[in-house]
């Protein structure tokens, strides 16, 4: 599963993979990102190491316990299948769950 494989603990979950390695992992708003893949195209050097002592100081209480995303994943469903019932003619995407 894919979260396991990359240690996904909160959503959302971006990762800055370069030549097969992670270099990063985190929220998109902790990082310029736009910058960090900008560097690495042109050769720049990217600090990635207080990135990594902030994410090791990180209380395990401020992810989502996988118990209450299956709870909200549940809950969706449930109104999307209120959504279909009383809506015909309009089509939301389809919502998969891994």
């Amino acid at each position: 599963m894919p979260s396991q494989d990359f240690v996904i603990k909160g959503i959302p979950t971006c990762l800055l993979v370069h030549k097969g390695k992670i270099l990063w992992r985190g929220h998109p708003f902790e990082r310029k990102l736009a910058e960090d893949i900008n560097a690495l195209i042109y050769g720049t050097e990217v600090s990635f190491e207080s990135a990594k002592s902030e994410a090791a100081a990180e209380e395990p209480s401020s992810h989502v316990p996988s118990e209450e995303i299956s709870a909200k994943l549940s809950s969706a469903h449930e109104l999307l299948a209120a959504f279909n019932q009383t809506t015909s003619d309009a089509k939301p995407l389809s919502l998969t769950c891994n």
